[in-house]
């Protein structure tokens, strides 16, 4: 969630996201608490009242920390979400916002066994240059991961990683998707207007087409 090519890191639009829910639970009368995932998952108290917004804000409003320790290894959102199975009380609503970076098959079946007694949203967190490469010269590409740096060079290299990256785009949504939970995609750069609009525009369904007896393949994913 550190990384952003243009207005916002993701991280800083994460804070934007949870504040626009915080706001309507406030306006609704409806307690609300959050949780911020860093070095390990901190959660904040109940807050009711007409300060239930700012206090929210206050309590996720913290600043990255450094990426120069190699020991720190971030917390599996999949543990997070088994962490919140005990503790979440049925009929409470759960807003998870996030770019979804380490899902897999086994979030599905943690988000799939929450829903039976809590009601989830997904708030989807990307910035644009994750769905298509800026067209500059000299294009370098850093992973957060191993600190290794790609060259885009060429055509071919760009195509190459569109490919990778319409594939990864797809698999987080069928991750979600197959968990029945309601998606939306927001845009790091997206204004606050334009951060309302798309939280209330939920993802379209991507698509499995049949394409033989045994086997099916993933059409490409329609994006929100």
């Amino acid at each position: 969630m550190r990384f952003g090519t243009r207005t916002h890191l993701k991280a800083t639009q994460a804070v934007r996201v949870a504040g626009f829910y915080a706001w309507l639970a406030q306006q609704a009368g409806l307690p609300v608490s959050t949780g911020r995932l860093a070095e390990s998952f901190i959660s904040s108290p109940i807050y009711e009242g007409n300060q239930s917004y700012a206090q929210v804000m206050q309590a996720i409003s913290k600043p990255c920390p450094p990426l120069a320790n190699d020991s720190h290894v971030e917390p599996h959102l999949n543990d997070v979400l088994l962490s919140l199975t005990a503790r979440l009380q049925p009929g409470t609503r759960l807003i998870v916002i996030s770019d979804f970076h380490d899902v897999d098959k086994r979030t599905t079946e943690i988000l799939t066994a929450l829903q039976d007694k809590i009601k989830i949203k997904a708030v989807w967190v990307k910035d644009m240059s994750e769905t298509q490469l800026p067209d500059i010269e000299g294009l370098q590409l850093q992973s957060m991961v191993n600190n290794r740096v790609y060259e885009i060079a060429n055509a071919s290299q760009r195509e190459r990683y569109q490919a990778w990256s319409d594939q990864y785009q797809f698999q987080i949504q069928s991750v979600l998707q197959h968990a029945n939970v309601t998606l939306y995609s927001v845009f790091a750069h997206e204004s606050l207007l334009q951060l309302s609009e798309s939280l209330n525009s939920p993802n379209q369904a991507i698509d499995i087409v049949q394409t033989d007896a045994n086997k099916t393949a993933p059409k490409r994913a329609q994006y929100a």
